[in-house]
């Protein structure tokens, strides 16, 4: 009925649910990227995953915009960059076989995706 997918959309999205889940996860993009430039150096790393992470926590307060086309805009650009670390760090774990970083990045990447993909389609507000 449409009173159950309304209440489930709502405990889906939660009061801000979408903005902490993808707020959270670029945190820790960004802890993860600055360990392992302090561990190895990588200033590669450190600057791919800082400007991952910067986007993908722009986006998720975009989310959060009162207009409609501006939360769509907001939820889109995170499943873009989710998207893409999902491919990028996918391929790194299948070159590789390492679990750290590339295989945890890329799981916990296509866990957010694929909860934003489920909030995008069962959102009547956003």
């Amino acid at each position: 009925s449409k009173k159950k997918k309304k209440k489930r959309a709502a405990m889906l999205r939660g009061p801000r649910l979408g903005l902490d889940i993808n707020i959270v996860f670029g945190i820790v993009l960004l802890v993860g990227a600055t360990y392992g430039w302090y561990k190895t150096g990588s200033i590669m790393s450190l600057v791919a995953a800082g400007t991952s992470s910067i986007c993908l926590i722009y986006f998720a307060q975009m989310m959060q915009s009162p207009g409609r086309a501006a939360a769509r805009q907001g939820l889109i650009g995170t499943c873009v960059v989710l998207l893409v670390l999902v491919i990028i760090m996918g391929y790194r774990y299948y070159l590789t076989s390492k679990f750290m970083p590339a295989g945890l990045t890329a799981l916990l990447s296509i866990t957010v995706l694929i909860r934003n993909v489920f909030a995008f389609f069962s959102s009547e507000t956003v």
